[in-house]
């Protein structure tokens, strides 16, 4: 008897707005982690993905490592490590520490290996100016993956949002529309030719420094158009300046020195102007914005992250006390399961009308296969070769009774 994950069921009912409606990730929807029902976590790690970046980038791809570890104590040094006081001492808490309830909340969290599975989530290290970014996610990095990966994106370093830098200007920027320089339309023009790829589009890291009057203004301006175009966007910079009790963070022309544990030294004059940088919480650098040197940042958006793939697979983000429905009861029964692509399946159910509509439907909520079947009582054999890749699928079955459900792997 199966007791199914609902999940690409569940996205049927809400497949209007993959792809097409928008929305954004910011630092208020962090604490939704712990609340992504089972079934969007399985239709976020089985949903294969690509982001491309450069050093932080990299930071993030080692941190979603985190979760994968049995137990968080046997997780890196990198995943454990925060300030302990108002001086910006920082330690490595350890087992001993979590049992004595003295790991700070911000860099606790439960490893899971298959919950928290990533290796669908592929990482790539770019680097170069805004413009060449741009212009080689447009002729090769999109290209290379286009037929491989659901969902694809890169984003800006802090290096590209520099006081000086055009990326924000009006005339010569991403979004002015200029021949022979590649922008957000060049951009679009691409991604436009593969309908069935989900782009999520990312605000440009911070660091301490930067805060700057570009970075500020170009995070504004990408904030606006997604939310004007109805676009996906995880907005990486407002999670990284904001602590994590929801505090805003700004540069670090403050007039208020850090001396950090290794001795580095910055004090510069407050310039009187608050431009959002990755809060100190976040990082020990004085002026940069790396992640892993303490661990609260790198934790905090990789939760984030598994909220945006959930939210891509079809979750509405919203928390509820209903029971999951990985729980619901199916009395379809498939066998054998996992099958081989060129086997042949067997349907039963002991519960259903004589005929009803059979679907096999992808984890995007595309049905990929339909047919009518006469089950009368006694299992049907359905010989899968050139029906499906291998995969993991939702099946229906719909009777004048009920609909059914059912989870299906094809290898």
């Amino acid at each position: 008897m199966l007791r199914c994950i609902t999940l690409v069921c569940i996205l049927i009912s809400a497949q209007a707005t993959i792809g097409q409606t928008g929305f954004i990730i910011d630092h208020d929807d962090v604490a939704l982690f712990d609340h992504i029902p089972e079934t969007y976590l399985a239709a976020a790690r089985n949903t294969r993905m690509l982001f491309s970046d450069r050093s932080v980038g990299q930071n993030v791809h080692d941190a979603l490592n985190y979760l994968t570890y049995p137990t968080w104590a046997q997780s890196p040094a990198s995943a454990r490590r925060d300030y302990t006081d108002a001086e910006w001492h920082w330690k490595t808490f350890n087992q001993n520490d979590w049992d004595a309830g003295l790991v700070p909340d911000r860099i606790r969290f439960t490893p899971d290996p298959v919950r928290y599975d990533r290796s669908n989530w592929t990482f790539v290290l770019k680097s170069g100016s805004w413009k060449e970014l741009t212009q080689d996610f447009i002729q090769t990095l999109g290209p290379a993956f286009a037929d491989s990966v659901d969902v694809w994106s890169f984003q800006f370093s802090y290096l590209n949002v520099t006081e000086g830098e055009t990326i924000a200007d009006p005339q010569t920027g991403f979004f002015s529309d200029q021949a022979g320089s590649p922008d957000i339309y060049d951009l679009e023009s691409f991604l436009a030719q593969y309908p069935d790829n989900q782009f999520v589009y990312w605000t440009a890291s911070l660091a301490r420094g930067i805060g700057t009057s570009v970075s500020t203004s170009f995070n504004e301006q990408l904030r606006a158009w997604c939310m004007d175009n109805d676009r996906i966007l995880f907005d990486f910079a407002d999670i990284l300046s904001h602590t994590d009790q929801g505090v805003p963070c700004y540069d670090n022309r403050d007039g208020v020195p850090y001396i950090s544990q290794t001795g580095q030294m910055e004090d510069h004059p407050d310039d009187g102007a608050d431009l959002p940088a990755i809060c100190q919480d976040y990082t020990t650098e004085t002026e940069g914005g790396h992640l892993g040197s303490v661990s609260a940042g790198s934790i905090r958006i990789i939760k984030a992250l598994w909220v945006l793939m959930a939210r891509v697979a079809g979750w509405d983000g919203k928390i509820t006390a209903v029971n999951d429905p990985h729980q619901a009861r199916s009395d379809l029964i498939l066998f054998p399961n996992p099958v081989s692509m060129t086997g042949t399946l067997t349907i039963q159910s002991e519960d259903a009308s004589p005929s009803g509509l059979f679907e096999i439907i992808d984890l995007f909520g595309r049905p990929v296969h339909s047919q009518m079947l006469e089950i009368s009582g006694g299992p049907v054999e359905l010989p899968l070769s050139g029906l499906v890749p291998p995969g993991t699928y939702c099946i229906r079955w719909s009777d004048q009774e009920r609909t059914q459900y059912g989870l299906l792997t094809v290898y």
